[in-house]
């Protein structure tokens, strides 16, 4: 099994030549072309340092962001466009204070206090860390998508993920 991070124009090219047998994908659902299989949903969560002031509360909103220092992945990746809109919609202001491509660097930068910032709930967070769920976003949904021709590689491979507590 080899594994390869691709973004998604490039995750699906991979499937389509066969360089990938199965390929996870975030945010928009894959093509119709693909065979799919939602495999995971996780809501949205503010990283913050345990002793911020929204650290102690159960679940944010949006408002609850305004203002505040973020970093957040670059302009052109998904998860900042929906973040993006979504603080746009609510009429929530807030600003930029660093860019990094990555759950873990953007956890990296919220540990060193640099600002906070917004990730799926599946990332793990460092001690001194917590994440507060943001109830007004969306869960992140991430899919396993194949090719029809690799139906029984594919059907394998998430069985054995499930039977290692993967799915």
């Amino acid at each position: 099994m080899y594994l390869h991070k691709y973004c998604a124009r490039p995750t699906a090219t991979a499937i389509d030549t066969g360089q990938a047998d199965v390929a996870v994908v975030a945010y928009d659902p894959p093509g119709r072309h693909f065979v799919a299989r939602e495999i995971a949903a996780y809501p949205q969560m503010l990283v913050i340092g345990v002793d911020h002031l929204l650290a102690a509360r159960k679940r944010l909103r949006l408002a609850d962001l305004a203002g505040l220092d973020l970093v957040v992945p670059p302009p052109n990746r998904p998860h900042r466009r929906s973040l993006e809109r979504a603080l746009l919609d609510a009429g929530v202001p807030w600003q930029p204070v660093a860019e990094s491509d990555g759950w873990d660097l953007l956890v990296h930068f919220a540990s060193l206090g640099i600002g906070a910032t917004v990730v799926n709930g599946c990332v793990e967070l460092p001690p001194g860390l917590t994440g507060v769920p943001i109830g007004d976003l969306p869960r992140v949904r991430y899919w396993a998508a194949w090719r029809k021709q690799r139906q029984p590689r594919a059907l394998a491979f998430l069985a054995e993920c499930a039977g290692h507590g993967g799915e």
